[in-house]
């Protein structure tokens, strides 16, 4: 089983998922949000969202977090979020990068306006109309399956437990 270790901390704990289950699937018609813990919602990108969905035809559909006990299992996750959507938007900087990279190998692309990595599966905007730019070009993608994103510089085996425990 392959397992990654995120790059990511999440508070002070690192992320280890099983990513054998983000294999590249059909590409569903909706939005997924990364919104992070309720209590980090920036105002100003629930307004930014608000806004969007507004001026779209797809609905966007985000978890609700309000404590780190509320995470959802991560299989629950995936087919109530992941597999419904065709693009992930995530304003934040740099926080929720497993969801990105999840979603990555998935063949989905996120749109950010300020994330600091350099990954291949980023769009970036750095406005309202570039954010609908982008939904919409990825919206041409919608019913299709795309290529898995590799965003690990250091290619894939370092995602295998068994290379890990070897360096």
């Amino acid at each position: 089983t392959a397992y990654e270790i995120s790059a990511c901390l999440v508070g002070s704990e690192m992320c280890i998922r099983d990513s054998s289950i983000f294999k590249p699937n059909k590409l569903g018609d909706k939005i997924y949000y990364y919104s992070g813990f309720s209590k980090k919602w920036s105002p100003n990108n629930v307004k930014l969202i608000n806004e969007i969905q507004k001026e779209i035809n797809f609905e966007i559909i985000t978890t609700n977090h309000f404590l780190k006990s509320d995470m959802y299992d991560i299989e629950y996750l995936k087919q109530s979020y992941y597999d419904k959507c065709f693009v992930n938007l995530n304003f934040t900087r740099g926080n929720g990068m497993t969801t990105v990279r999840e979603l990555a190998l998935m063949g989905r692309k996120t749109i950010t306006s300020n994330n600091p990595y350099n990954y291949d599966c980023l769009i970036r905007c750095d406005d309202k109309e570039s954010i609908i730019k982008a939904i919409i070009e990825e919206s041409k993608k919608i019913n299709t399956i795309q290529s898995p994103i590799n965003v690990h510089n250091s290619g894939e085996e370092w995602t295998n437990l068994d290379y890990l425990i070897k360096v």
